[in-house]
């Protein structure tokens, strides 16, 4: 069971942990700095458009986090041992309360819903997110005990399969779902 948030870079990308990104030039150096020989292939893939800040954070996201995970759920699906199930998740949600607004669904965010504790200047899970933070405690709880995330009432994780790259997304209302970045994942795979 492994996994990503749908905005993992955001954190890094904030306040004193990173100089803003502002126009192409900046974006592109950026690009060099984090890829090196890939940045001109990246930024084709992820133009800066109206906010280059933007599209740093999400070839971010993509780049380093979401298509690692899927080369690796992808390797332990096809693997021998892998026919006890591989279970990919992309977490979702926004903790309420950020002491940053606009991380959204940050690196790390899943984790105090995965332990049903507050994260302090991080965020709160709230009680309108609780049920999400519930659901998230017994699929892990459930995988724990049997190597499968599935029972109970919540909605079925199928596993995940390199045909169809299905995910489960854990947001709010919680859905599986297939092809998930899929496109940008092989151009990531290709360099």
């Amino acid at each position: 069971l492994g996994g990503t948030t749908a905005d993992e870079a955001n954190l890094f990308h904030v306040g004193l942990l990173h100089t803003a990104v502002r126009d192409e030039a900046q974006y592109l150096s950026a690009l060099r700095t984090r890829f090196g020989d890939d940045a001109e292939a990246i930024l084709a893939q992820y133009p800066a458009g109206d906010d280059p800040g933007a599209a740093l954070k999400r070839a971010t996201t993509e780049g380093l986090f979401a298509c690692p995970a899927r080369r690796t759920a992808r390797a332990m699906a096809d693997h021998p041992s892998g026919d006890a199930g591989t279970w990919l998740y992309v977490f979702d949600a926004e903790p309420a309360g950020v002491a940053l607004p606009g991380l959204g669904a940050f690196h790390g965010a899943e984790l105090a819903y995965v332990f049903g504790n507050d994260f302090g200047a991080f965020g709160k899970i709230g009680e309108e997110q609780r049920p999400l933070s519930q659901a998230v405690q017994r699929y892990w709880t459930r995988f724990a005990m049997n190597h499968d995330p599935n029972g109970g009432d919540e909605p079925a994780w199928p596993a995940f399969e390199t045909e169809s790259d299905t995910i489960m997304r854990l947001a709010p209302t919680p859905a599986a779902e297939t092809g998930y970045l899929s496109d940008a994942c092989d151009f990531w795979d290709g360099l």
